[in-house]
């Protein structure tokens, strides 16, 4: 098999470049290429652009990503041309610590080490996160399928990071039980998903973030109060008040105010990623009365458990993902998709990467 030629959306280090001859190299054993109906634009592809957290150019970004599968490589089981997928990016190792103790999203090649499996005029090009949904076409191992039949790609695409990630660190890393009080800061494409999984879980939940115009939908999404940043910073009845305290916006302010949340014996869980560098003062006193700093990526998810629960879920609605996808833009339009996640004008914005098909599922 030779490669396949593919549009894409290419970051050179200064912009994204849209072209229609990426090449994608064939699977090889244990590979598949997946044709990409639809892909998020989260933030940490924008802390890429912006050289928050940068990864050497050029490179096709993007990390959430459903299609169907294309051309079936060596060695693989399971799958055919046509399967209807969700991608998600973790490529563990299976022998370090982490992933000896079932933790797989810390392992250092958990989401890949810089390959450049594509090429653009003889150029090498970067995949990102092992996905690169940002192009029509991808090749992935098939551990990184999980079925998805019937499930719109427009919604399927946000299980890859912003579902997977919001819940899983409420049901992965903080534990959230029925009766307890949670905060969730950053009501995002990640923290919409969060609040969610709170409130199914039973939990009390308090709504966080800057923008007061995302009140409506913090309690569509189950929070039963919202407060803006700076009520919660000029209230000092709030400190130490809540079980668990999800951050979800990586601002070393917004963590510094999860910390303070936090009451004895509660979870601070991180989730948003904070600049590189970035540092914050600790109490360590408090730390003594029982509480827990947890950070995690993808909300230590565990794809073969808890994906194809989140596929059940967005089938029979009760993730209610529909609500979370605010726009449709064509790949040729991506630099407009990413001004309005700038603007915060989206909770989550979707490419179309299949001829206007997709939209037509919503």
């Amino acid at each position: 098999m030779s490669a396949v030629q593919a549009s894409a959306a290419v970051f050179d280090g200064e912009r994204l470049i849209v072209v229609d001859d990426l090449e994608v190299p064939p699977p090889g054993p244990g590979e598949v290429t997946v044709r990409v109906l639809a892909s998020g634009i989260c933030h940490s592809d924008l802390n890429v652009i912006d050289g928050a957290r940068p990864v050497p150019p050029p490179v096709v970004l993007g990390h959430e990503g459903a299609g169907v599968v294309e051309v079936v490589g060596p060695e693989v089981e399971g799958w055919a041309p046509g399967d209807e997928v969700v991608l998600h990016g973790l490529t563990p190792c299976g022998t370090c610590r982490p992933c000896r103790l079932g933790h797989p999203t810390a392992c250092a090649q958990a989401f890949g080490r810089g390959a450049t499996p594509f090429r653009l005029h003889g150029t090498p090009v970067r995949s990102y996160a092992n996905v690169s949904s940002f192009a029509e076409r991808t090749t992935v191992r098939a551990s990184q399928l999980v079925p998805a039949v019937g499930l719109s790609p427009v919604t399927g695409c946000l299980l890859g990071c912003a579902v997977s990630t919001g819940v899983g660190v409420v049901r992965n890393v903080a534990g959230v039980a029925a009766g307890d009080h949670v905060a969730v800061i950053g009501v995002g494409g990640i923290g919409t998903n969060a609040i969610r999984a709170a409130a199914l879980a039973g939990a009390m939940v308090t709504a966080v973030d800057l923008d007061p115009t995302r009140e409506a939908l913090a309690l569509e999404r189950g929070a039963g109060r919202f407060l803006t940043a700076a009520a919660v910073a000029g209230t000092a009845g709030l400190a130490g008040t809540f079980d668990v305290v999800v951050e979800c916006s990586g601002s070393p302010a917004a963590i510094e105010s999860a910390l303070a949340l936090t009451a004895p014996g509660g979870t601070t869980a991180l989730v948003g990623l904070p600049p590189v560098g970035g540092t914050v003062p600790l109490d360590v006193g408090a730390l003594m009365a029982g509480r827990r700093v947890v950070g995690s990526l993808n909300g230590d998810t565990l794809p073969d458990r808890d994906l194809p629960v989140l596929v059940a879920q967005a089938r029979d609605g009760s993730l209610a993902l529909d609500e979370l996808v605010s726009g449709v833009w064509p790949l040729e339009a991506i630099d407009d998709a990413v001004a309005a996640v700038r603007a915060g004008e989206v909770v989550r914005a979707v490419l179309d990467l299949s001829d206007g098909r997709v939209q037509a599922d919503r």
